[in-house]
């Protein structure tokens, strides 16, 4: 497809509805990109989003709505790509990772990186993971999973092309 050209991707969190509030606070926190996920009513969301100017992600199952620039997969997905839009992947190995760039996909969201509130049984990955996926694969790869302004120097350093986030960067941004 084409080009990734965002950075930082703010994720909408459970349970939203206020989906103006929300895009409008994490645009203004630096998101370069917004994800679209659970949402009852995608058609909604899109419209109350498509004002902000910046880059939609759709996080769900079926055929994307229209005007979206991205379509995230994830990792247990088992439909193919989607053509017109950017494919992203959700990994959390070397493998996985691997597997991903060999069908096709255009990114990858790599996770956990550290320790994170959605998914505290899960072990982190850790930065050199980050770094060995980073230096050897040939596509954009985000790191999600507990990275927030403290710490994406850190993912950037490893060699993240971008970061993601569901409430490390827009804390600021309630359940609503």
């Amino acid at each position: 497809m084409g080009k990734v050209c965002f950075r930082r991707v703010a994720i909408s969190p459970p349970g939203c509805t206020q989906w103006t509030a929300w895009g409008t606070g994490a645009r203004t926190l630096g998101a370069e990109a917004l994800m679209i996920r659970n949402a009852v009513d995608v058609v909604q969301a899109l419209r109350s989003l498509s004002d902000l100017g910046l880059p939609l992600v759709y996080n769900g199952l079926g055929r994307p709505p229209e005007g979206v620039a991205a379509v995230h997969h994830k990792s247990s997905a088992r439909h193919g790509l989607w053509p017109g839009v950017l494919n992203g992947r959700s990994c959390h190995t070397f493998e996985e990772a691997a597997v991903a760039v060999a069908a096709g996909y255009d990114y990858i969201f790599f996770s956990p990186v550290f320790a994170t509130r959605s998914h505290p049984d899960v072990a982190p990955v850790g930065l050199e993971a980050l770094r060995r996926v980073c230096e050897t694969l040939p596509i954009p790869v985000f790191a999600l999973g507990g990275v927030n302004r403290n710490n994406e120097r850190l993912c950037f350093e490893a060699g993240a092309y971008g970061v993601a986030g569901i409430d490390g960067y827009w804390q600021t941004m309630t359940k609503r």
